[in-house]
């Protein structure tokens, strides 16, 4: 079978480090148990609990633990990671708009918008009428 890869985008960010069990109990244990989002006790390992990052390390997030918390992963890590995504594309935007060789010339009706067309107004818009 032949693997497809896909190429993965430059965010300019730190690698990630390895998720241990160690690094999740150091992390659990300094946030007492408790999830970022709601507060509730979660589950130190297993499948309803996630480690995420509160600043994502695209929006320059740091790959330290002091930003990694545990948190739910229904719903808390779902909600956190729409938001999440929200502010990530605004930023790739943001970036491409930022970047002179992305950008394209607003347009008006299809042309390029100039501001220095003048048009021609009427001298006398309102004739009187001869009787």
């Amino acid at each position: 079978m032949g693997s497809t890869f896909l190429k993965r985008e430059d965010v300019l960010a730190t690698p990630r480090r390895a998720m241990t069990d160690a690094r999740k109990r150091r992390v659990w244990e300094r946030e007492k148990g408790k999830c970022w989002m709601c507060g509730q006790v979660t589950a130190m390992l297993g499948p309803d609990v996630r480690y995420d990052h509160r600043i994502p390390i695209e929006l320059s997030g740091s790959e330290d633990d002091s930003n990694v918390f545990p948190l739910h992963r229904e719903p808390c890590d779902r909600i956190k990671t729409k938001a999440d995504a929200n502010k990530i594309a605004k930023m790739r935007r943001l970036r491409k708009k930022e970047n002179p060789e992305t950008r394209k010339p607003s347009t008006f009706r299809g042309r390029p918008f100039q501001t220095g067309i003048k048009r021609k107004i009427p001298s006398r818009p309102f004739q009187e009428r001869k009787q």
